[in-house]
C-alpha cells in the first residue's frame, strides 16, 4: 500500500502540472467542472474497481492508484488555490483565502462519519467511491455557478 501511494503521489504532481496548464488555457471555472466530471464519472469507477481488487492484484493496484491520483491532481491542480485567490481583492486576499479554504476542509473531516452512516444503506467497502461521487458533484456544481476568475486583474487599482 505504502508503495501505490507513493507511486500515486509521484503521479499526481503531474496531474498538479497539467491542471494548472489547462486551467490557465480554458480558465479555473470551465477546468473545475470538466475535470470534476472526469472525476465524477471514471474516478468513482475506478475506487469501485480498486476496492475490488484482492492483495494479489498489486500491479492493477499500482496502475488504479496512478490513474486516480492523477486524476485527482487535475482536479487540484486545475485551480482550487488560484481560484480562491482570485475571488478576494489584493487588499483582503491573504486572510480571506486563508479563511475559506480553512473552513472549506472541515466538513470533509467528518468523512470517517459519512463513511459509517453511508455503510448502513450500502457496503462500507464502497462508500468511498460514493463520497467521491459526492464530492465531485459538489465540486461541478459550485463551479457552475460561480464565476470564472481568470481574466480578473491580479492588482487593485
Amino acid at each position: 500500500m505504502t508503495g501505490a501511494l507513493l507511486v500515486g503521489s509521484i503521479i499526481a504532481v503531474g496531474g498538479f502540472l497539467a491542471g494548472g496548464y489547462i486551467s490557465d488555457r480554458i480558465g479555473r471555472r470551465a477546468a473545475f467542472v470538466r475535470f470534476g466530471l472526469l472525476l465524477a464519472v471514471v474516478g468513482t469507477l475506478l475506487t469501485v474497481y480498486i476496492v475490488g481488487l484482492s492483495n494479489t492484484s498489486v500491479p492493477a493496484i499500482y496502475l488504479g492508484f496512478s490513474i486516480m491520483f492523477g486524476l485527482v491532481g487535475l482536479v487540484w491542480g486545475s485551480g482550487p488555490h488560484s481560484y480562491l485567490n482570485e475571488r478576494f481583492h489584493t487588499g483582503s486576499r491573504s486572510s480571506g483565502y486563508g479563511i475559506v479554504f480553512s473552513f472549506s476542509i472541515i466538513l470533509p473531516s467528518f468523512y470517517g462519519f459519512y463513511q459509517n452512516w453511508l455503510g448502513k444503506v450500502m457496503s462500507a467497502s464502497q462508500t468511498p467511491a460514493a463520497l467521491l461521487l459526492i464530492g465531485s458533484i459538489i465540486v461541478v456544481v459550485a463551479a457552475a455557478i460561480g464565476p470564472e476568475t481568470q481574466t480578473l486583474r491580479y492588482i487593485d487599482e
